[in-house]
Protein backbone atom coordinates (compact mmCIF):
# COMPACT_ATOMS: atom_id res chain seq x y z
CA UNK A 1 0.00 0.00 0.00
CA UNK A 2 1.14 3.67 -0.53
CA UNK A 3 0.36 3.94 3.12
CA UNK A 4 -2.05 2.82 5.80
CA UNK A 5 -3.66 6.15 6.79
CA UNK A 6 -7.52 7.29 5.96
CA UNK A 7 -8.11 6.48 1.97
CA UNK A 8 -10.64 3.62 0.71
CA UNK A 9 -8.06 1.67 -0.62
CA UNK A 10 -6.15 1.59 2.83
CA UNK A 11 -9.72 0.87 4.52
CA UNK A 12 -10.71 -2.22 2.56
CA UNK A 13 -6.95 -3.50 2.48
CA UNK A 14 -7.14 -3.57 6.43
CA UNK A 15 -10.66 -4.59 6.95
CA UNK A 16 -9.84 -7.51 4.41
CA UNK A 17 -6.82 -8.42 6.06
CA UNK A 18 -8.36 -8.77 9.27
CA UNK A 19 -10.58 -11.60 7.95
CA UNK A 20 -7.99 -13.70 7.22
CA UNK A 21 -7.14 -16.60 9.31
CA UNK A 22 -3.14 -17.09 8.32
CA UNK A 23 -0.50 -15.03 8.97
CA UNK A 24 -0.76 -11.76 6.73
CA UNK A 25 1.86 -8.73 6.36
CA UNK A 26 1.08 -4.96 5.00
CA UNK A 27 3.92 -3.18 3.36
CA UNK A 28 3.94 0.38 3.42
CA UNK A 29 5.51 3.26 1.00
CA UNK A 30 4.56 5.81 3.89
CA UNK A 31 4.55 5.59 7.56
CA UNK A 32 1.14 7.05 8.64
CA UNK A 33 -1.04 6.12 11.44
CA UNK A 34 -3.51 3.35 9.95
CA UNK A 35 -6.82 4.02 9.19
CA UNK A 36 -8.07 1.03 11.58
CA UNK A 37 -6.45 -1.14 13.69
CA UNK A 38 -4.26 -3.28 12.18
CA UNK A 39 -4.31 -7.34 12.83
CA UNK A 40 -1.12 -8.24 11.35
CA UNK A 41 2.15 -7.04 10.68
CA UNK A 42 3.00 -3.88 9.31
CA UNK A 43 6.20 -3.24 7.34
CA UNK A 44 8.05 -0.99 4.94
CA UNK A 45 8.28 -1.81 1.55
CA UNK A 46 12.32 -1.97 1.76
CA UNK A 47 12.19 -4.90 3.18
CA UNK A 48 10.41 -6.91 0.70
CA UNK A 49 13.63 -8.64 -0.18
CA UNK A 50 12.93 -11.28 1.98
CA UNK A 51 9.60 -11.50 1.73
CA UNK A 52 7.96 -15.08 -0.08
CA UNK A 53 4.57 -15.77 -1.38
CA UNK A 54 1.66 -13.83 -2.74
CA UNK A 55 2.25 -10.21 -2.66
CA UNK A 56 -0.59 -7.76 -3.66
CA UNK A 57 0.31 -4.60 -4.89
CA UNK A 58 -1.70 -1.41 -5.27
CA UNK A 59 -0.35 1.25 -7.65
CA UNK A 60 2.37 1.27 -10.47
CA UNK A 61 5.02 2.54 -8.37
CA UNK A 62 4.90 -0.52 -5.80
CA UNK A 63 4.30 -3.10 -8.30
CA UNK A 64 7.49 -1.22 -9.93
CA UNK A 65 9.45 -1.35 -6.34
CA UNK A 66 8.00 -4.86 -5.61
CA UNK A 67 9.02 -6.41 -8.78
CA UNK A 68 12.93 -5.22 -8.61
CA UNK A 69 12.65 -6.06 -5.01
CA UNK A 70 11.63 -9.85 -4.51
CA UNK A 71 12.71 -13.02 -5.97
CA UNK A 72 10.48 -13.92 -8.49
CA UNK A 73 10.73 -17.57 -8.05
CA UNK A 74 9.61 -16.68 -4.27
CA UNK A 75 6.73 -14.62 -4.91
CA UNK A 76 3.56 -14.55 -6.99
CA UNK A 77 3.19 -10.93 -7.75
CA UNK A 78 -0.74 -9.59 -8.33
CA UNK A 79 -1.07 -6.10 -9.30
CA UNK A 80 -4.46 -5.09 -8.31
CA UNK A 81 -5.62 -2.06 -10.08
CA UNK A 82 -6.69 0.35 -7.57
CA UNK A 83 -6.82 3.60 -10.31
CA UNK A 84 -6.06 4.43 -13.74
CA UNK A 85 -3.08 6.35 -13.18
CA UNK A 86 -1.75 6.70 -16.46
CA UNK A 87 -4.70 8.93 -16.69
CA UNK A 88 -3.68 11.40 -14.17
CA UNK A 89 -1.12 14.39 -15.26
CA UNK A 90 2.58 13.52 -14.76
CA UNK A 91 1.46 9.75 -14.42
CA UNK A 92 1.52 8.89 -18.75
CA UNK A 93 4.71 7.78 -19.25
CA UNK A 94 3.52 4.68 -21.33
CA UNK A 95 6.85 3.10 -21.33
CA UNK A 96 7.73 3.02 -17.48
CA UNK A 97 3.96 2.28 -16.69
CA UNK A 98 3.33 -0.94 -19.03
CA UNK A 99 6.44 -2.48 -17.33
CA UNK A 100 4.36 -2.45 -14.07
CA UNK A 101 1.53 -4.27 -16.19
CA UNK A 102 3.63 -6.75 -17.76
CA UNK A 103 5.72 -7.84 -14.87
CA UNK A 104 3.38 -9.57 -12.46
CA UNK A 105 1.40 -12.61 -12.51
CA UNK A 106 -2.03 -11.55 -12.25
CA UNK A 107 -3.61 -8.33 -12.80
CA UNK A 108 -6.77 -7.29 -11.49
CA UNK A 109 -9.09 -4.54 -12.02
CA UNK A 110 -11.42 -3.21 -8.90
CA UNK A 111 -13.90 -2.32 -11.22
CA UNK A 112 -16.03 -3.40 -14.56
CA UNK A 113 -15.78 0.01 -16.38
CA UNK A 114 -11.56 -0.50 -15.95
CA UNK A 115 -11.46 -3.68 -17.55
CA UNK A 116 -11.29 -2.43 -20.98
CA UNK A 117 -8.96 0.72 -20.37
CA UNK A 118 -6.88 -1.77 -18.80
CA UNK A 119 -6.85 -4.33 -21.78
CA UNK A 120 -6.11 -1.74 -24.41
CA UNK A 121 -3.55 -0.26 -22.29
CA UNK A 122 -1.60 -3.07 -21.40
CA UNK A 123 -2.69 -5.77 -23.83
CA UNK A 124 -3.55 -7.90 -21.05
CA UNK A 125 -7.25 -9.02 -20.07
CA UNK A 126 -7.02 -8.03 -16.18
CA UNK A 127 -9.70 -10.61 -13.67
CA UNK A 128 -12.30 -8.33 -12.34
CA UNK A 129 -12.31 -8.32 -8.34
CA UNK A 130 -14.63 -5.75 -6.59
CA UNK A 131 -13.79 -4.33 -3.29
CA UNK A 132 -10.47 -5.92 -2.55
CA UNK A 133 -11.76 -9.39 -1.71
CA UNK A 134 -8.93 -11.06 -0.68
CA UNK A 135 -10.35 -14.20 -1.02
CA UNK A 136 -11.31 -13.76 -3.98
CA UNK A 137 -7.37 -12.34 -5.35
CA UNK A 138 -5.85 -15.40 -3.28
CA UNK A 139 -7.72 -18.10 -5.63
CA UNK A 140 -5.98 -16.51 -8.58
Amino acid sequence: MPHLGASQASFLAIQEISKLKEDSVLFFEELSSPCLPVRCATICINELMSFSGTLITTSIRNTMTAASLVNRKQVKLIFYVWDLEWLRPGKNDYLYNLQAYNDVDVLIARHPEHIAPIKNYSNREPIMIKDFDLEEIMRC
